[in-house]
């Protein structure tokens, strides 16, 4: 469907725009667009130097947040704000 977010299995599970890759989910959600109610990028520091960047997702009926990892804050925006034409928030 076109108003699901992300999918995977329980392993390893890379999730591609065209040709290129966005990130990798492990566990995998399945995440309705509109159980969505914020999102937004966060910056997490490493202990021993560097840090990588998450979109932190909010979602409207649990207290639980997801968390999305990627190495690039870059790439992290692109997901974000392609989500959020997916929603219209």
């Amino acid at each position: 469907s076109d108003r699901i977010l992300a999918t995977g299995v329980v392993s390893m599970s890379d999730i591609k725009l065209g040709d290129r890759y966005l990130f990798s989910v492990y566990p995998a959600y399945i995440i309705p667009y509109i159980y969505i109610q914020k999102i937004k990028v966060e910056r997490f520091y490493r202990r021993h130097g560097g840090s990588i960047y998450y979109l932190d997702i909010t979602l409207k009926r649990t207290f639980q947040n997801i968390k999305i990892y990627f190495a690039k804050e870059d790439v992290a925006e692109k997901v974000k704000e392609f989500i959020l034409e997916k929603i219209k928030i």
